[in-house]
């Protein structure tokens, strides 16, 4: 006899309990795009927040970053119109950037400075909204406090809807392995500010 695959929803359709789950992207594919939930417009928007992420993984030059998946996506709404992300990168990452790199990486954490409007294009490109945090981790660095302040508030976005409801999201490890012909081949220009 098999068992019958509980929900992982409660009763107002998000992902319970609230707060993070911690998987990997294969495991949201299946929970999500090919278990509980198999609609067309889902497998679209999952390759789409996955290629989004994959952008970013070439644009940062490591795959050692943890992204967060929230919002409608990891509802059970049939028929969700976009994905939520936020990329979470060690601080020293950045240290290692070229200044164009770093210029996109600076757009996605203050958003309210993105004169290249770079968020607004991967939502028309993708329907993906991304957000990147530095994820500090020594208590030492005079910043730390500034970086879990900007952590926390992101957090709250992601465990509560608009009415105030708990939800819970995914945090996933990026798992992807790229070769550098792949790296090269794959890299997308369009995510470079301009030089003006």
């Amino acid at each position: 006899m098999t068992e019958t695959p509980t929900s992982p929803f409660d009763e107002n359709g998000y992902l319970a309990p609230a707060g993070p789950h911690y998987d990997t992207l294969c495991h949201v594919r299946i929970t999500l795009v090919e278990g509980i939930i198999p609609y067309r417009l889902r497998a679209q928007l999952f390759r789409s927040m996955v290629q989004t992420i994959y952008h970013f993984i070439d644009l940062l030059g490591t795959d050692c970053i943890k992204v967060w998946i929230g919002g409608h996506f990891v509802s059970n709404i049939p028929e969700p119109t976009d994905t939520d992300i936020c990329i979470l990168v060690a601080p020293e990452i950045l240290d290692h950037l070229d200044k164009y790199s770093r210029k996109v990486v600076a757009a996605f954490i203050h958003p309210d400075l993105d004169r290249h409007h770079l968020a607004k294009r991967i939502y028309n490109r993708w329907h993906c909204s991304v957000h990147i945090l530095l994820d500090e981790e020594d208590t030492r660095n005079p910043s730390y406090p500034l970086y879990q302040q900007a952590k926390d508030m992101m957090e709250k976005l992601y465990t509560r809807d608009e009415a105030g409801r708990p939800m819970g999201y995914y945090v996933c490890s990026a798992d992807r392995k790229k070769s550098n012909d792949q790296r090269k081949a794959g890299r997308n220009k369009s995510l470079r500010p301009s030089h003006s």
